[in-house]
C-alpha cells in the first residue's frame, strides 16, 4: 500500500504487512551491488537477493536462477525511520538481473522509502 508522509505530502512510501516486494536490477559487469534504503515499522524483514539469467531457449519465458548466488539479511525495524545498507556480488555473465526482494516477517509492518541500487565495478 502506497502511503504519504505526514510532514511532506508529496513524498510518498510503500508499506507492507505480509508478503515481498521484488525488483530485478539488470547488470552483466562483474562487481557487487550497493543497495541502501530507509525503513521503518515493527518487527524484522529479510532482504534477499540472488543472480538471474535468460532461459537458455529464446521461446522459453522466465529466467534461470544462477547457482550459489542467493543470500539473505534480517534487519530489525524500530518505530523511527533508519537508513540500512547491505552489499551483493554479481555473478558478471550476461543477461543477468539481480533480484533484491523484501520480505515481511511473522507478525511485522515494513515501511520503505528510498531503495537505491548502486554498482560497485570490480
Amino acid at each position: 500500500m502506497t502511503k504519504w508522509d505526514e510532514k511532506n505530502p508529496s513524498n510518498s512510501y510503500i508499506q507492507l504487512e505480509k508478503g515481498y516486494i521484488t525488483q530485478y536490477f539488470v547488470s552483466s559487469d562483474k562487481g557487487k551491488l550497493k543497495i541502501t534504503f530507509r525503513a521503518k515499522g515493527k518487527g524484522s524483514i529479510m532482504l534477499w537477493t540472488s543472480s538471474f539469467k535468460n532461459k537458455a531457449s529464446r521461446t522459453a519465458k522466465g529466467y534461470d536462477q544462477i547457482k550459489n548466488t542467493g543470500k539473505n539479511k534480517i534487519f530489525k525495524l524500530t518505530d523511527k525511520w533508519q537508513n540500512f545498507s547491505y552489499e551483493t556480488k554479481k555473478a558478471g555473465v550476461p543477461t543477468e538481473r539481480v533480484a533484491i526482494r523484501f520480505t515481511v516477517l511473522k507478525n511485522s509492518i515494513l515501511n520503505l522509502d528510498d531503495v537505491y541500487v548502486t554498482p560497485i565495478p570490480e
